[in-house]
C-alpha cells in the first residue's frame, strides 16, 4: 500500500522532478476548469455545475479504482477513514467551494474567479503558521507567496469587475479549499487515490440537498453538456487524483501552488485557442508567479517537528467522534 509519508520531522524541501511534472499537468487542467463553469452555469445552475462535477468525478475515479481493485479492494482502501474526517474533509474541499464557485461566476468574471482562487497559497500558509503544520513555510522563502499573488494580479491585466457577494463567495471557498489540504495529511495511512475518492463521493451527497432546492429550469444545451463533462472527468476527477498524490509527497503548501499557474494556463490558452492579445503586464505577471513558486520552492534544512492537529480538534469536534 501506497502511504502519505510521515513528515512530522521532515524538512521544506524543494519538487522532484515527478511533483513538478503533476504540478504542470493540474495547472493545464485547471487552467480551463473556470471557463467550463462558465459555459455550463448559465444553463444548469450552481447547484447543476457543483453535483454534475462531483457525480462525474465519483464516477471516474471510483470507476477506475474498482476496475483496479474491485469492491472488496475499495472498501480496504477507505476503511481507516473516520466519518467525521470524512464529512469535514469532504465539506471544505468539494461539496461547499463547488457550490461557491459556480454560485460566484454568476456573479463575477471567470478572470476575477481565477484571480481570487489564487489567494489559496497564501490562506494556507497562515493555516500552516497557526497550526504549526509540518512543512510550513519560514523566513523569506514565505515572501514568495506574495511575490506569486503579485504575479497573479498583473496576470489579470486591471480587467476586473464584478458584485462583491461574489468576491466574498471565492473567498470563502478558497479559505475551504485552505483547510482541506492540511485536512488531507490526516489520512496518513490511506492511499492518495482513495482520498480523492471519499472527497468528491461523500462531496456529492453532501452537495445533492443543494440541487433539490435549486434544479435546472431548462434543458441544458450540448455546448453545457460539453462543459460539464470536461469540468467533472477531467478537471475534477482526473485533477483530484493527481492533486492528492502531489499533496501526499509534496505537502499542502507545495500543492495549493498550482492556483499560481493557473491564470498562466489561462492566457496560453486565450492565445492559442482565442488569438487573444497577451500584454506586457501578464508576461510580466507569469513570470512573477514562477519566481514565486521558485522561491517558495527553495529546500530549507532546518527540521520540524509539530504534528499536525486531527480534522475533529479543528473542527472542534471530540477527537472519538
Amino acid at each position: 500500500m501506497r502511504c502519505i509519508p510521515d513528515v512530522s520531522t521532515s524538512t521544506h524541501r524543494g519538487l522532484h522532478p515527478r511533483e513538478a511534472a503533476i504540478l504542470g499537468v493540474l495547472s493545464v487542467v485547471w487552467g480551463a476548469s473556470f471557463l467550463f463553469i462558465k459555459v455550463a452555469v448559465d444553463d444548469v445552475g450552481a447547484a447543476g455545475v457543483a453535483v454534475g462535477r462531483l457525480g462525474l468525478a465519483t464516477a471516474t475515479i471510483g470507476g477506475w479504482l474498482l476496475l483496479r481493485r474491485g469492491p472488496s479492494g475499495v472498501r480496504a482502501m477507505v476503511r481507516g477513514i473516520r466519518p467525521a474526517d470524512a464529512l469535514l474533509f469532504a465539506a471544505t474541499g468539494s461539496a461547499a467551494p463547488f457550490l461557491l464557485i459556480a454560485w460566484a461566476e454568476t456573479r463575477i468574471t471567470s478572470s476575477l474567479a481565477g484571480i481570487l482562487n489564487a489567494s489559496i497559497p497564501l490562506m494556507t500558509a497562515g493555516m500552516a503558521l497557526y497550526l504549526r503544520a509540518p512543512g510550513r513555510l519560514r523566513g523569506w522563502r514565505s515572501a514568495g507567496l506574495l511575490l506569486g499573488f503579485a504575479g497573479v494580479a498583473l496576470v489579470a491585466g486591471g480587467q476586473l469587475s464584478g458584485q462583491p457577494a461574489g468576491v466574498a463567495a471565492m473567498l470563502v471557498a478558497a479559505v475551504g479549499y485552505s483547510a482541506s489540504a492540511h485536512l488531507a495529511r490526516r489520512f496518513a495511512a490511506i492511499e492518495p487515490q482513495a482520498v480523492a475518492l471519499v472527497q468528491v463521493g461523500v462531496g456529492l451527497l453532501l452537495a445533492l440537498p443543494a440541487l433539490a432546492l435549486d434544479p435546472p429550469s431548462t434543458a441544458p444545451s450540448g455546448q453545457a453538456v460539453a462543459a460539464l463533462l470536461a469540468l467533472g472527468v477531467g478537471g475534477t476527477g482526473l485533477a483530484y487524483f493527481l492533486y492528492y498524490s502531489l499533496v501526499s509527497t509534496a505537502g499542502p503548501q507545495h500543492a495549493v501552488a498550482v492556483t499560481y499557474l493557473v491564470p498562466v494556463a489561462a492566457v496560453i490558452y486565450g492565445r492559442v485557442f482565442l488569438d487573444e492579445h497577451v500584454s506586457a503586464s501578464a508576461l510580466a505577471g507569469m513570470a512573477l508567479i514562477l519566481a514565486g513558486q521558485v522561491v517558495t520552492s527553495i529546500p530549507s534544512r532546518r527540521p520540524l517537528a509539530t504534528p499536525l492537529p486531527s480534522a475533529a480538534s479543528i473542527a472542534g469536534l471530540p477527537e472519538n467522534a
